[in-house]
């Protein structure tokens, strides 16, 4: 049967046009898997052309409608709670016919169509995003961030929730952050509203807030930008050529937001070196920076523990630095103020982090009123 007979019928209310791509990449022997491994063997002797298409799908309704061409299956289901299974991750191979096949990775916003033709790829692609393209709200919600990694050979994303009680009002910032801190706060977000590429340096010692304050942008900006955290181990996130198409997928999936990468801890990344071994800088400040950056609408925001004089100059040059904030730790009288007003017991020392503020005993029966430290700390 015609690969388009399987897609006809109400499209998604929508005037989004998908955006599509050729590639070949996945074709190399190392990817070989459950999946690709028959679809390649069925291709063998055949014309093939593969087309790449960006954008969400919802998976549950796909399946409703092409249950009966499922020919591969694959799900990571994670127990949540006792007695609750919540499944976070598919891998789905439909067989249209012997000459078009459609693979979709949940994790990808989007689907590879291999067929016979181009023509027969594109307009199958096409049909089923129009088809079955995942609604999305306005913005990505009250508050949460992509974790990145690399899995099947590829960058993917997991998204991660953070509760709205990371918002912080302005009292709530001078509080914790100095009495200066929130008309900053308010140029700081006028300025990632402004510039389309650059990097944001927060520099301080361990449990002084830093990550708190993050959390509290991923919710403030919800609506304009879309967060991605980058653990910093993970090479391949920085140095493979995967990473520039990813961010190109990315851009199409959500053209009118400007995507933040968090690195935690980056000092080792961002430390002056010799110029062989600038690699990983050049990476990274490439896909925030010049035509690239103009492009994919990327910001940095890097945490150090670190003098800045350590890092490299090309990371702070005028120009590239959005922003650079210090994240000192507590006066005496400043950490007075903040276990007050949390009702908290306050050892007596010389100077205070935030977390060694909040692993103050209780007055009184306060827990709502405790904060947890951490990107990824739940609450």
């Amino acid at each position: 049967m015609p690969a388009s007979s399987l897609i006809t019928g109400k499209t998604c209310p929508t005037d989004f046009e998908p955006k599509t791509s050729w590639t070949y990449s996945f074709l190399r022997p190392e990817e070989a898997d459950v999946f690709n491994w028959p679809l390649y063997n069925h291709f063998l002797e055949r014309k093939l052309f593969v087309c790449l298409i960006a954008a969400p799908l919802n998976l549950t309704r796909l399946l409703e409608v092409c249950e009966s061409f499922l020919w591969r299956g694959g799900q990571y289901v994670h127990s949540r709670r006792r007695g609750h299974w919540e499944t976070l991750h598919r891998q789905l191979l439909f067989r249209l016919n012997d000459d078009c096949f459609v693979f979709v990775n949940s994790r990808v916003s989007g689907c590879r169509v291999f067929a016979t033709s181009p023509q027969i790829a594109e307009s199958t692609a096409k049909d089923l995003v129009r088809r079955f393209r995942a609604r999305r709200p306005r913005g990505d919600g009250p508050g949460r961030f992509f974790l990145v990694s690399f899995l099947d050979h590829r960058p993917q994303t997991t998204p991660v929730a953070v509760e709205r009680k990371n918002t912080l009002d302005p009292n709530e910032l001078s509080l914790l952050y100095g009495e200066e801190f929130a008309a900053w706060e308010q140029s700081l977000r006028k300025e990632m509203q402004e510039k389309i590429g650059g990097t944001i340096i927060l520099r301080g010692e361990p449990g002084t807030g830093k990550t708190s304050f993050i959390r509290h942008l991923i919710k403030s900006l919800h609506r304009t930008h879309r967060f991605y955290y980058l653990p910093v181990t993970e090479d391949q996130l920085l140095s493979s050529p995967q990473m520039a198409q990813f961010w190109v997928e990315e851009n199409a999936d959500c053209q009118r937001m400007k995507k933040v990468a968090v690195l935690e801890d980056a000092e080792e990344l961002l430390m002056s070196r010799a110029e062989a071994d600038r690699g990983p800088i050049a990476n990274l400040l490439n896909i925030s920076d010049g035509l690239l950056g103009d492009f994919l609408k990327l910001q940095l925001i890097c945490t150090v523990n670190c003098p800045l004089a350590r890092l490299d100059p090309a990371v702070v040059r005028g120009g590239r630095l959005i922003a650079y904030r210090e994240f000192p730790r507590l006066s005496p009288v400043q950490a007075a103020r903040l276990a007050a007003a949390h009702d908290l017991a306050l050892p007596p020392q010389d100077d205070y982090s935030l977390a060694e503020v909040f692993r103050g005993q209780p007055r009184a029966s306060t827990d709502s009123t405790r904060r947890k430290i951490g990107f990824l700390a739940a609450g």
